[in-house]
């Protein structure tokens, strides 16, 4: 399980997460700092925008906070939802402006 320092996650139907809580070995924490370059190095490797929230998994990818050693991880990455100028910022920031035209 993973999120971002200060970030508010709503969980909707806790019965329907169950699973997840009785199953995940352990709970990482990115930074907030690093959602943006997660946002830009999913936008740059795989050509779709994400928001903040499912940038937290690949933050804590980014960032070393998954063990390597692992045979499998799952990411679920979820939503578009991200405001147009926050993404062009983003896109300024990380200097993706020649890629992504």
């Amino acid at each position: 399980m993973v999120s971002a320092q200060n970030a508010l996650i709503k969980i909707g139907n806790a019965k329907l997460w169950k699973p997840v809580f009785v199953l995940h070995d352990d709970v990482l924490v990115a930074e907030e700092s690093s959602l943006a370059h997660a946002i830009a190095e999913v936008l740059r490797t795989h050509h779709f925008a994400i928001e903040g929230s499912a940038a937290v998994v690949v933050a804590a990818l980014l960032d070393g906070l998954v063990d390597p050693g692992l045979r499998r991880v799952g990411l679920l990455l979820t939503g578009g939802n991200i405001d147009y100028a926050r993404l062009r910022k983003i896109i300024q920031e990380e200097s993706l402006t020649d890629e992504t035209g």
